[in-house]
């Protein structure tokens, strides 16, 4: 039977060093208890390909090396010091809160775990080659768009809208859920800078507080998308487009979509649009036609009052959409309205952390 390394070791150049990730009791739970062995062979081998990338790509990935450092995935191996000595240690406390700080090297969102490998592996079909592409394409967004670091301020024309979407609670098996209204979108006046700085804000922040639960590599999320209201005209082709980077740069994090009661116009489109998707994809999208059919999956005291539900919570942009910013996430409505206070000051601009450009 295969087995996983204690460490997972970098020898650098640029930054000079050794650096290793010594893989936690969870990860080798998970390796052996959750892979098949043909599953744990190929990840074995991706381990490989991931360590060779990173050793021999020096220009491309020295910055990498330097963010997984810094936010402690990697821990500097110090001369002398044996290569999987049990003195290595890594840092798994919570992700710190880094969103009212001028950004810097720390990524805690950003690692090479096995979770985050198999979700590159599984979006591939277990394709190592493929898996590799797609890691490679990620590595260099996080270090080009710093996304963690992302903040309201960086997309301020999307704070004068009504609100588009918002993380509203959790479904009955926990995975956080987002709501979407496609008809408060407004295609001609929308920058598409913003949208997409928006798109990832909500990414990362909902990643953190998943990581905040517990590593899984079944942390997903639901979209409940609202299509009762859809029209041509609300269509935004290329802005759907650039957000199906979201499946490159976050693979496997999607449940599922429950779209909304859509008219004959969304259907045919989805229609269409599912002969030509990934079936794996595909399957992921779930049409609504009743709304008990929704409450099956998602607790009706989740769902908003316009859906048929019972929550009453009311989404406002000094929420600024951030998933733990509302009761459904375990919070004291003391902490809560801190949270809100604190957010605020970046709506009025007060202290507005300056964002880095790469």
């Amino acid at each position: 039977t295969s087995e996983l390394p204690s460490t997972f070791t970098i020898i650098s150049t640029n930054p000079t060093g050794t650096f290793s990730h010594k893989f936690t009791p969870t990860e080798h739970t998970y390796f052996q208890n959750s892979l098949h062995d043909k599953e744990r062979d190929t990840l074995l081998r991706f381990l490989h390909d991931v360590k060779d990338y990173l050793e021999t790509n020096v220009e491309e990935t020295g910055k990498v090396i330097e963010i997984l450092r810094d936010s402690g995935f990697l821990v500097e191996v110090k001369e002398g010091s044996v290569q999987g000595d049990e003195t290595i240690e890594n840092d798994n406390s919570p992700p710190k809160d880094h969103s009212q700080t001028i950004p810097t090297n720390v990524d805690p969102n950003f690692n090479l775990d096995i979770f985050t490998l198999c979700r590159f592996l599984r979006a591939n079909k277990y394709n190592p080659s493929g898996a590799l592409t797609q890691l490679s394409h990620y590595m260099q967004y996080r270090v080009k768009e710093n996304p963690y670091h992302i903040t309201p301020m960086d997309f301020q024309s999307r704070l004068r809208e009504k609100a588009v979407g918002w993380w509203q609670g959790r479904d009955k098996e926990g995975c956080i859920f987002f709501v979407l209204r496609p008809q408060f979108h407004d295609p001609k006046s929308r920058i598409m800078r913003d949208a997409l700085l928006h798109c990832f804000y909500m990414a990362e922040n909902v990643i953190a507080k998943m990581n905040n639960d517990g590593v899984d590599e079944k942390n997903r999320y639901v979209v409940v998308y609202d299509g009762r209201h859809l029209s041509l005209n609300m269509m935004d082709f290329p802005i759907v487009r650039e957000f199906s980077k979201l499946n490159e740069y976050y693979p496997e994090r999607l449940k599922t979509v429950y779209v909304l009661k859509p008219g004959w116009v969304f259907s045919s489109i989805l229609y269409a649009a599912k002969k030509i998707m990934n079936p794996q994809t595909a399957s992921k999208i779930v049409t609504i036609t009743d709304y008990a059919q929704l409450f099956e999956h998602i607790g009706c005291d989740q769902i908003p009052e316009e859906y048929e539900g019972t929550s009453t919570y009311q989404y406002n942009h000094e929420h600024l959409w951030l998933p733990h910013d509302v009761a459904a996430f375990d919070l004291s409505e003391e902490e809560c309205d801190k949270m809100i206070e604190q957010r605020k000051s970046l709506l009025s601009g007060e202290d507005a952390p300056t964002r880095k450009e790469n």
